[in-house]
């Protein structure tokens, strides 16, 4: 059970008595609990020396620095951020910083003085306890503050700019609106963001005073977008990134609505017309249209929200003087916001009603504007500190969640996020002015999904729900509770006396909420350390009231979609396959997937259900699919490899991808039997009852250019090719014990395989062709891979379905290998076994065009280059011996001019000096 919240207060006050039992605090108290009495923080941990270092896309070291002193836990991608990132000096200077102990106590130092200075502390011995305690929790990986704080605080010559996201405000005049693009551009170049409710600014349909027609919020829009994508390719840390937020009764709502969703289809005509459809490549298609740099939200409210339940109008109102512009059915906005983001992802939702029923300060302000990620909601022209616990520190051994562990991070934390805010520098005087006055903070957890997992907890239960929502409960209630002994002490934020009432409202909702957790004995001690945690924090709130109106903020996690293929020993499985979909939330699964250090163990399989989701696809073709937050590793311009959301993704990232890398050994997948024969006079058919390679050739001709009747399988083969037809003819006889029917038609030949049998079989393994909708009829089955092909896990396998395939319907040009098909989804599928083999392939897609491909697009998958084909031939290669004597190497002008051809390292020590940097390649 949870101790006595008594026995659990890491940070308390001294009063001075003023003779009747109450007075003002002195000063916080803190002794030690992560570190031993006496100790440095530092001595608890191994250090070492390490190499950092970074090289670009070509190679190239961007970034080295020897000799640097880290914790010996530490990964090498965060001791590489670390290096480049946040040591200051400039590098090979005396003053360049080389260890992780330099910028940890460069940040603790200065935040301890500060809160020396302003009278934090009791005693210089609970300063000194405090500064010792977090500097534990940084070194040792528990905590970390948002980047501006490691770039800027303690360096005289900086600004100590320390949050990294801002709500800003515009008012509707010129002025406002091009300061705010001036605010906004200086955020981008030091890499904060930013998010702003443009409806204060008068619509397009509304007069301006001295004549003519507003230009509306649209409009202006534009101009930030431009200014968001000039400034990201700039940006010193990070690129732009915006929120755009619109009421649903400004008159423009409707040109909002569609705004992104419009420039989409722009997109889409420009890809047609040959332009690049990556995202974020210069000049491409999504280069070339607006609102690429932001997130639109329609601000909705309850009232409209019940107007489209009953199917009644909404009427938008002018800006200035409130009189009705337009009137729309609720249900058709309803439907436009839908249709649009169905189209593009945007606009997003934001929920007004309920977000201002939660404003701890409405006596102040209205909540307008959220940042990007919609975490850090509240007031405008505010800023953030942001501050992540990693919850998997404060699981223990036993793998229990040790809820003292976590509150006591909470009040060392939290108390320096507190002493930044008066320190601070901010970008306008009205941000820190209401920063000063309002004293919001932004505390946050890492790594709730992985804690789960390791408690065997379902992310999406009923159970892992309540433990995450107790987890949550004890950080923001301790972090309240923390803010009214500090209230106690410096006295609450300014605006807290006109705003007490609302402010203990709110904190009696979180304490309702709390008391609302049902208990099971998984959850037991977490939940009851929640309830315990609220009831501090409101007894000491209506005590001493609150130094901060904002203590914590979360940002979203996300998962991939169903049909990733993903590479683990069962083979090429698409990631619906590990698990059942319509099954529980949480899965067990004992299943070896390929990752970027190596085979790891998966032990669970999860069903995150329906979440809008990011298409991203990289110049080469190849897509990823995931929730918007769905995070993957990238190589990002300087050669860092690091990880990045799906929906923020940058310029110049590549997205590495696993050639090869298949896992385990090969599978034996078993096959059906054939269907019974006593109604039919086939008696001498048999079938092989698991994949080999030849039945995965003869599925992969059949899936180019074979077609499955009521009487068997037939194959069509180009006129000439006799080899081709007696490879075929021996396939059927050695797998089935046919005899083919070979018949030459005009301008090919058919290979019929007649067999009521094996019609049946075939459909019951899964080797027939698809519908491509209910109840179709004639031509146009949709080819794919079979699941039992995937599965086998076997690189002979693979081979010989590919050889199949592009045999049936491949060609050669030029030395280069091709195929095209007008099913996407198999196109992409081919592409995915190729890289598990090793071959690097590059897609496009040919606009609909006429003759015998139809009106649908065509994908188009190429071998990369002449060396990849000359490969492709040698170890895969085609039946027929014309189509193999094309894959021969040419000297061609195209193989010359865009052929890049990679060295294996062996080939690069052959060729490379010893001390030369191509060695470091």
């Amino acid at each position: 059970m949870a101790k006595n919240l008594a026995d659990l207060t890491g940070a308390r006050t001294t009063k001075h008595s003023n003779g009747n039992g109450h007075g003002k605090a002195k000063g916080l108290r803190f002794n030690r609990f992560f570190t031993p009495p006496g100790s440095h923080a530092y001595d608890l941990v191994e250090w070492e020396r390490r190499t950092a270092s970074i090289t670009g896309e070509k190679g190239q070291v961007i970034f080295e620095q020897k000799d640097v002193e880290v914790p010996r836990s530490w990964s090498q991608l965060a001791i590489n951020v670390v290096a480049q990132k946040y040591f200051r000096g400039s590098p090979g200077s005396p003053e360049r910083e080389t260890s992780v102990r330099q910028i940890i106590d460069r940040v603790v130092d200065t935040i301890a003085n500060w809160g020396r200075q302003g009278s934090y502390f009791a005693t210089e011995d609970d300063a000194a306890n405090w500064a010792e305690e977090l500097r534990f929790l940084l070194v040792t990986q528990h905590a970390s503050f948002n980047s501006p704080v490691w770039f800027n605080i303690g360096i005289p010559s900086r600004s100590q700019q320390a949050s990294a996201c801002f709500i800003n405000s515009v008012q509707d005049s010129m002025e406002s609106i091009l300061d705010l693009a001036k605010t906004e551009g200086m955020l981008f170049k030091f890499g904060s963001v930013t998010g702003t409710n443009l409806s204060v600014l008068r619509s397009s349909k509304e007069q301006l005073s001295g004549g003519g027609t507003a230009s509306g919020p649209v409009s202006f829009m534009k101009g930030y977008d431009s200014f968001a994508g000039s400034i990201k390719s700039g940006g010193t840390t990070r690129r732009a990134a915006k929120m755009v937020i619109l009421n649903a009764d400004h008159p423009d709502v409707v040109d909002f609505i569609h705004s992104k969703a419009e420039e989409e289809k722009k997109a889409w005509a420009l890809i047609e017309a040959g332009y690049n459809a990556g995202f974020n490549v210069p000049g491409g298609a999504y280069d070339s249209v607006q609102f690429q740099n932001a997130n639109h939200s329609v601000r909705v409210t309850d009232d409209f929200m019940r107007a489209v339940i009953d199917d009644k109008e909404w009427k938008t109102k002018a800006v200035v003087g409130g009189r009705t512009v337009d009137t729309y059915k609720a249900r058709d906005l309803w439907r436009e916001i839908a249709d649009a983001a169905w189209i593009c992802g945007d606009p997003g939702l934001q929920f007004d009603t309920t977000i201002q029923d939660w404003n701890v300060v409405p006596n102040t302000g209205r909540i307008n504007a959220t940042n990007p990620c919609s975490e850090f909601v509240f007031l405008d022209d505010t800023a953030c500190n942001l501050l992540s616990l990693n919850l998997m520190k404060f699981q223990t051994a036993q793998g229990t969640f040790d809820v003292e562990r976590l509150q006591r991070a909470v009040d060392v934390c939290f108390t320096g996020q507190e002493i930044l805010v008066s320190n601070a520098s901010y970008p306008t005087q009205a941000i820190g002015k209401n920063s000063e006055a309002l004293r919001p903070l932004g505390l946050g957890y890492a790594n709730i999904g992985a804690l789960l997992m390791s408690m065997g907890l379902a992310y999406d239960s009923d159970e892992g729900r309540r433990f995450a929502g107790a987890i949550t409960a004890i950080m923001t209630g301790r972090a309240f509770a923390q803010s009214a002994r500090m209230a106690q002490v410096k006295g609450p934020f300014s605006e807290y006396a006109k705003n007490r009432e609302p402010m203990l409202s709110v904190m009696e909702k979180h304490r309702a909420a709390a008391h609302q957790l049902t208990t099971s004995p998984e959850s037991a001690d977490v939940i009851q350390g929640a309830k315990d945690t609220w009831d501090e924090a409101v007894k000491l709130g209506r005590a001493h009231g609150y130094r901060n109106a904002q203590a914590t903020v979360l940002a979203p996690t996300g998962c991939l979609v169903g049909d990733t293929l993903v590479i683990t020993d069962r083979g090429l499985v698409r990631l619906q396959g590990l698990g059942d979909p319509n099954g529980d939330k949480w899965q067990s699964l004992d299943t070896q997937v390929a990752t970027d250090q190596g085979p790891q163990k998966a032990t669970k399989f999860f069903v995150n259900g329906a979440e809008p989701v990011v298409t991203v696809e990289t110049s080469r073709g190849y897509r990823i699919q995931g929730t918007t937050t769905h995070r993957i590793k990238v190589v990002d311009s300087d050669g860092q490899w690091t990880w990045r959301r799906l929906s923020d993704l940058r310029s110049g990232d590549r997205v590495p991808m696993m050639l090869g890398g298949m896992v385990g050994e090969p599978t034996e997948v078993q096959l059906p039997p054939l269907p019974d024969a006593y109604w039919t006079s086939d008696q001498n058919t048999f079938v092989p009852r698991r994949m080999t390679a030849d039945l995965a050739e003869l599925i992969g001709y059949f899936m180019g250019d074979g077609s499955l009747h009521t009487k068997g399988i037939r194959v069509c083969v180009t006129s000439g090719d006799r080899d081709v037809v007696d490879h075929l003819t021996g396939l059927g006889e050695s797998l089935f014990g046919l005899k083919a029917a070979v018949t030459q038609k005009r301008g090919y030949t058919e290979v019929a395989f007649n067999s009521v049998r094996l019609v049946l079989w075939w459909e019951a393994c899964g080797f027939a062709k698809r519908v491509p909708v209910a109840d179709h009829r004639g031509k146009g089955y949709v080819a794919h891979v079979p699941e039992a092909v995937l599965h086998a896990n076997d690189p002979a396998v693979y081979s010989a379905f590919v050889r199949g395939l592009f045999e049936a319907d491949g060609t050669v040009s030029s030395g280069y290998v091709s195929f095209t098909t007008t099913t996407e989804q198999f196109s992409r599928d081919v592409q995915a076994i190729f890289l598990a083999l090793g071959f690097v392939t590059t897609r496009k897609v040919d606009a609909p065009g006429k003759g015998s491909w139809g009106s649908s697009p065509r994908y188009v998958l190429r071998l990369l280059n002449q060396s990849v084909s000359g490969l492709f031939g040698k170890s895969v290669g085609f039946i027929s011996e014309r189509k193999l004597a094309l894959v021969a190497p040419v000297d061609h002008p195209q193989a010359a001019r865009y052929d890049h051809i990679p060295l294996s390292q062996e080939m690069v020590h052959r060729l490379a000096p010893e001390n030369d940097r191509l060695r470091q390649i």
